[in-house]
């Protein structure tokens, strides 16, 4: 199951899981953005998670753009991890599918680390 955790919705244990998977794939963390409260409503995390551990994740930051002079609501995606082990199961495909089916109207870009 695919869960969508936002900054008013996230747990210190979400954020525990969501560190330690960044940490794991990319070898950064994200405890300098959470200590300054820069996650909100805007940046939602969609993840799997089982066991307590954050298997895959993707997440999108709502924005607008301007595109001819007039803003363009549209989501930047990012944060685009799969655990090693985890890897070439189709969890990424699963999240990027439920992404895209929430917002089927909103035009997308892939930020990538």
């Amino acid at each position: 199951m695919t869960k969508m955790t936002n900054g008013l919705t996230a747990t210190a244990s979400f954020k525990d899981q969501y560190n330690d998977l960044i940490m794991q794939v990319f070898g950064f963390s994200f405890d300098t953005w959470f200590s300054h409260n820069l996650w909100g409503k805007d940046y939602e995390s969609y993840s799997i998670i089982e066991n307590n551990t954050m298997l895959a994740n993707a997440s999108v930051f709502r924005m607008k753009l301007l595109v001819d002079d007039r803003p363009l609501d549209c989501l930047q995606v990012g944060a685009v991890a799969t655990r090693k082990e985890y890897r070439g199961q189709g969890l990424s495909r699963k999240i990027m599918n439920c992404i895209l089916d929430t917002y089927s109207e909103t035009p997308c870009f892939l930020f990538c680390q």
